[in-house]
């Protein structure tokens, strides 16, 4: 039990609020080795650590461990606001920055689909079909 309340303390994936207010300037825990590491529960500890290592803020750390525990952020709740929280949405995801290249990408995409689902809602529209190259091109006509 006691690794796993380091494991809440580092990255508690309740919500993306509580893993905000997780811990993401503790990089070290004396006795705990990635080389000794014998549970999944330890080896996520360790690789959160090493993420609040990696990053070069709190704030940093607290967005990408948000990206890795919520692959798609739920934009309802900022609807009550409009297209006011638009450029916000944007600018978050914009923050999130890493090296490895897939993961930059991933937080690139779900940047794009999160904008996507927020404008949509706000503008009320519905989904086009994805194969619809000829009914955009009878709206362009």
């Amino acid at each position: 039990k006691g690794w796993d309340a380091f494991l809440k303390l580092l990255c508690d994936s309740s919500s993306p609020n509580n893993v905000y207010l997780s811990n993401h300037t503790l990089s070290m825990l004396s006795g705990c080795r990635y080389t000794q590491a014998s549970s999944e529960v330890q080896k996520s500890i360790l690789g959160w650590l090493k993420m609040n290592e990696e990053c070069q803020t709190p704030n940093l750390a607290a967005k990408a461990k948000i990206m890795h525990v919520f692959p798609d952020l739920d934009m309802v709740p900022l609807f009550q606001w409009n297209l006011k929280f638009l450029p916000l949405v944007k600018s978050w995801f914009d923050t999130v920055t890493s090296d490895d290249s897939a993961f930059a990408a991933s937080v690139q995409n779900r940047k794009l689909s999160a904008i996507y689902k927020f404008v949509r809602a706000i503008a009320g529209c519905k989904l086009l079909p994805t194969s619809s190259h000829s009914a955009a091109s009878e709206y362009q006509s």
